[in-house]
């Protein structure tokens, strides 16, 4: 994930010449454009005193957002909830981050009356197209 553009954003619409000497006290808006970050681009916006605290935002930000793919993403075969996947309801143990978007699922599917699915491809995997009528939570 290689940031493309990282800049003041209000420097950038009132003084587009301005490159050198950033004001390092000044509440600013810092913007950064990543792109195939969950597999597609990603825009940071973050409210910071200066450049190195945006910067240092910016890397915890990325940080949980790669922890959070090492639990949660359909589409590493080393995620957890690929792993989950694979044992075809076999009870296992599974992370309290995994378990809460399983029970925000089954919160979701009953306000929606069925109508939302999780990711489309794995739905047939789930009893009914309902996680929690698989008993390996």
């Amino acid at each position: 994930m290689s940031a493309l553009n990282l800049g003041l954003a209000g420097y950038a619409l009132l003084a587009p010449g301005l490159t050198a000497q950033m004001p390092t006290q000044r509440v600013g808006m810092y913007i950064s454009h990543f792109e195939n970050v969950l597999g597609t681009s990603f825009t940071l916006k973050a409210v910071a005193h200066s450049y190195g605290a945006a910067r240092q935002a910016e890397q915890v930000a990325l940080a949980e957002i790669e922890r959070l793919s090492q639990v949660l993403s359909s589409h590493r075969p080393d995620s957890e909830f690929s792993q989950w996947l694979s044992t075809k309801g076999t009870a296992v143990p599974i992370s309290s981050d995994l378990f809460a978007v399983f029970t925000h699922f089954d919160t979701w599917l009953d306000r929606t009356a069925g109508q939302s699915m999780l990711v489309q491809n794995t739905s047939a995997n789930y009893g009914n197209g309902h996680p929690s009528k698989i008993h390996s939570l």
